[in-house]
């Protein structure tokens, strides 16, 4: 962004320059590509999908400014980061409550539907609570076959005892 372009009120540019200034970080015009990126998704995406983006439309940006930036985001309240055990983090724009399931082979994560008055059913006293997220962790139905094949074959290839 040059100093000629000015962000569109609430808008994510105007949001994390208003949060680098606070803290006295820079605006790069790599952060700005990096928030760019991260824009243009509309579902859960990693580190490595947003690198994707920019080497595709040509702009290099340092893999440390993209964690970084992406980082940023999270404090800003631009982006949601998902972390499930010692897998890589999965961003997406907050979007009020919902929730994940996240299969713990393959890590495919998918928005559920929650009932109706989900985030009130789970008011913590003395906690200010700005959105609820529940994350159900399990096999997707892909691993689920997959894993069942591989059972079904180890059963027939065993040497049956007579």
């Amino acid at each position: 962004m040059t100093a000629q372009e000015k962000p569109k009120p609430d808008s994510g540019a105007e949001v994390l320059t208003a949060h680098l200034r606070s803290g006295g970080r820079r605006c790069t015009p790599e952060r700005y590509m990096v928030l760019e990126a991260a824009e243009s998704f509309t579902q859960h995406f990693t580190v490595d999908d947003v690198v994707k983006v920019l080497e595709a439309d040509k702009k290099h940006v340092a893999i440390a400014t993209v964690y970084s930036t992406l980082e940023i985001m999270v404090e800003a309240g631009l982006l949601r980061r998902l972390q499930v055990g010692s897998s890589a983090a999965v961003y997406e724009q907050p979007r009020g409550c919902h929730a994940h399931s996240i299969c713990s082979d393959c890590g495919r994560i998918k928005d559920l539907k929650l009932p109706p008055g989900f985030p009130s059913q789970f008011k913590v006293a003395a906690f200010s609570q700005d959105f609820a997220m529940l994350t159900v962790v399990g096999l997707c139905s892909a691993c689920a076959r997959k894993r069942k094949k591989k059972i079904s074959q180890n059963i027939s290839t065993k040497p049956s005892n007579q």
